[in-house]
């Protein structure tokens, strides 16, 4: 239309379609996805983009539906398993697929901060989105200072960029889904200590990982808590370090996150999981198209709805280990 009325030049009128086609291109399918939408067509079965501005696309409707990348689908979890390695990717598919999970942004450099934490808020959460077992990740950082003190710590375990996140209050909880059935639910917390009156908190940290070994069997798969920068500067987030004596009764939890290679323990609250989580959890890890799906979550309350309590999925896992399960009893 620009160009009849005289108001594009010929000049411009390649970039201004190169432009185009470029959106185009991130919303129509690649000749081997038109190759299974010819056929489609044919056998009269559905088929629609699954995530905006990417390669794969849904075929059929419900339970019997299959998602495709080219030829390989998310039967058997191949792909299942590359979406869960990428935590961006995992994230998009649980907004379209309507479950509840925290505003996120990605940052390469300290410089980025400010204005991802503009976009955040505080408190927030700062981890690698390349990486597992907790390892890096640092929650409810309520100032700059600390901010900058989590990405430097999360830089020593990727150079990818990291995630920062909206901290959900609340408590962590595995749940184990397996050929498409919640099996087990477990609530995780951050290990922490009580204070006597006597001992300083290094002691009574001392006193915990007595009981505590690497020989992960016998210490019921409950591993040692490390006292490392991590947990000092946790500590002193409420005025704490591991020289002073807490008063009697006083409990102190040890670190921010609750993952049980971290120091994490466990309790079984399976039986008390919300049917609205349950079927969240099972119908994400059917469209993930994996046998086995560990699933994170937080909640005030697992009892509860998800929209009733502030509850959040976080991220899945195609490999969840079992010790978390064991640990719980």
């Amino acid at each position: 239309v620009h160009l009849v009325g005289g108001r594009i030049h010929d000049t411009s009128l390649k970039a201004q379609l190169e432009s185009l086609w470029a959106v185009c291109r991130r919303q129509h399918p690649d000749f081997q996805a038109r190759m299974l939408m010819v056929a489609a067509k044919e056998m009269d079965i559905p088929f629609m983009p699954f995530l905006p501005d990417s390669r794969y696309w849904q075929f059929g409707w419900g339970a019997k539906s299959r998602v495709f990348f080219e030829t390989t689908s998310n039967d058997g979890g191949a792909l299942g398993r590359s979406w869960q390695r990428n935590k961006i990717t995992s994230k998009e598919l649980m907004h379209a697929m309507g479950l509840p999970t925290p505003m996120h942004v990605l940052v390469n450099q300290e410089d980025d901060l400010t204005a991802g934490v503009g976009q955040i808020g505080f408190p927030c959460v700062i981890k690698p989105f390349d990486g597992g077992g907790g390892k890096g990740v640092t929650a409810n950082i309520n100032s700059a200072d600390d901010l900058q003190r989590a990405f430097r710590h999360a830089r020593q375990f990727s150079n990818e960029p990291l995630m920062l996140e909206q901290h959900i209050d609340g408590i962590d909880h595995r749940l184990m889904v397996i050929g498409g059935k919640l099996v087990a639910a477990i609530r995780r917390e951050a290990s922490y200590v009580i204070g006597d009156g006597v001992s300083t908190v290094r002691e009574l940290l001392n006193q915990l990982n007595a009981r505590r070994f690497e020989n992960l069997v016998k210490s019921h798969y409950l591993r040692p808590i490390p006292a490392d920068e991590v947990l000092v500067q946790h500590l002193r987030t409420y005025g704490i370090d591991l020289e002073d004596v807490l008063s009697p009764g006083h409990k102190l939890s040890l670190r921010s996150n609750a993952n049980r290679s971290t120091g994490g323990i466990t309790a079984d609250v399976t039986d008390c999981l919300h049917p609205q989580v349950r079927a969240m959890a099972e119908q994400f890890a059917l469209a993930m198209g994996l046998d086995a799906a560990g699933l994170d979550y937080l909640t005030t309350d697992i009892t509860r709805p998800s929209h009733e309590a502030g509850g959040a999925f976080i991220e899945i896992n195609a490999t969840p280990g079992m010790a978390v399960f064991i640990a719980a009893g």
